[in-house]
């Protein structure tokens, strides 16, 4: 019985860091000062790099995965402080094909 309990326990202790991480993220996250979510949202495959900065804004970082393909990905989210280390935050993306438009867009929770 004691086992049981103790197995409860440590589930729902793992169960709830997840739901607190998952609650505590969109706090923890830093946008860049244009970025909103109904922006992001509206941003189609195929459009140019050119018109994506225009509607969200200069990126936080960009990143060249594969020079010779040409894919590239423009960050417009980051960690705001070491607490993100525990609970997480969201980074939020753009990505671009060899011609330098949308070829895809994204958002996850990083959780150390």
């Amino acid at each position: 019985m004691k086992k049981i309990i103790i197995v409860f326990i440590f589930l729902a202790l793992i169960i709830g860091f997840g739901v607190l991480s998952h609650l505590l993220a969109p706090i923890l996250t830093t946008y860049t000062s244009e970025f909103s979510y109904e922006k992001f949202n509206n941003i189609k495959n195929g459009t140019p790099q050119e018109d994506v900065r225009k509607i969200l804004g200069k990126p936080f970082a960009e990143a060249n995965f594969d020079k010779t393909k040409g894919i590239a990905c423009d960050w417009y989210s980051k960690t705001n402080n070491d607490w993100s280390d525990i609970f997480g935050w969201i980074s939020v993306r753009v990505c671009y094909d060899q011609t330098e438009r949308v070829s895809g867009k994204g958002q996850d929770i990083f959780v150390n």
